[in-house]
């Protein structure tokens, strides 16, 4: 519990679209996309988020297996990731790419995709 610090403004979250995944939190469209982001905010709530890490997943709803994979690539897939770039509640934070890219990390074809799927 954060009861010890629930009015410490110090205490944030990074949510991290494959470990929610993974942890059986569906975001493959934008129904389960609001279901999810309903119970974040229940169960930690909105304004303790500072950032979305922004990763697809190799591996399906719920194994806890955190395996990431690029943007479209992977069990999330695109209609996921759409529907978490429009939904509204998560619309001024930072998306943080955290995708394997062409081998070396995210690159400028991962950061294309997530501009074309926000527009």
């Amino acid at each position: 519990m954060l009861t010890a610090l629930d009015n410490d403004k110090r205490v944030a979250v990074c949510f991290d679209t494959c470990h929610a995944f993974a942890s059986g939190y569906d975001e493959r469209n934008a129904a389960e996309v609001k279901k999810t982001i309903d119970e974040l905010d229940k169960v930690v709530g909105l304004s303790r988020v500072d950032v979305i890490h922004c990763n697809d997943s190799v591996t399906g709803l719920g194994s806890n297996r955190d395996r990431h994979a690029n943007i479209g690539e992977g069990l999330i897939g695109e209609e996921g990731f759409r529907a978490l770039l429009h939904e509204p509640r998560l619309a001024k934070l930072p998306f943080i790419l955290e995708v394997p890219g062409a081998g070396g990390g995210p690159d400028a074809e991962q950061v294309s995709i997530l501009r074309r799927l926000a527009a």
